[in-house]
């Protein structure tokens, strides 16, 4: 009987293995579209996902930096911010002010894949991405332009 079950248990597991999805792991490839060099701040992808992009900005002078959010976007959206409420997805985030020589680590997706079925929910990324950043420090305004694709690779 114990034969029977142990059978039984490698036979469900062999099925589920086989079954099962391979592990996918993204390897995000950015290139930098700037036609001149940023001074204001360092921006790096630290993670590209399937809904959501998270970026590494530095604050690379030693006074405050602004993240204009409204004159930024990503896919030609609005970028939505992990940390705002989902009914403001249309509206644009404030400024985000950065202290001197900071990192500010922020979730963002466009605007555009966040909707209202019975829920709120999120659409995947299209890969590539355009994100276009808007920083200002006193009347200096820079923009950093990114393109980011993907490498999709199974293990």
């Amino acid at each position: 009987m114990l034969k029977k079950i142990l059978l039984v248990c490698f036979a469900i597991l062999g099925l589920v293995k086989c079954t099962s999805t391979p592990i996918t792991k993204i390897i995000p490839k950015v290139t930098v579209l700037n036609l001149k060099e940023i001074s204001l701040a360092r921006v790096t992808i630290k993670r590209a996902g399937e809904m959501k992009i998270t970026l590494n900005i530095k604050n690379l002078t030693n006074d405050n930096l602004e993240i204009v959010w409204k004159e930024s976007s990503i896919n030609n959206s609005l970028p939505f911010i992990t940390k705002q409420k989902y009914n403001e997805a249309t509206t644009p985030m404030p400024n985000t002010i950065l202290s001197p020589f900071s990192n500010f680590v922020v979730d963002v997706l466009p605007s555009s894949n966040v909707y209202f079925g019975n829920y709120w929910r999120q659409l995947y990324l299209e890969y590539p991405v355009d994100i276009v950043l808007k920083l200002k420090q006193g009347t200096k305004e820079e923009f950093v332009i990114l393109k980011i694709d993907v490498i999709i690779t199974e293990n």
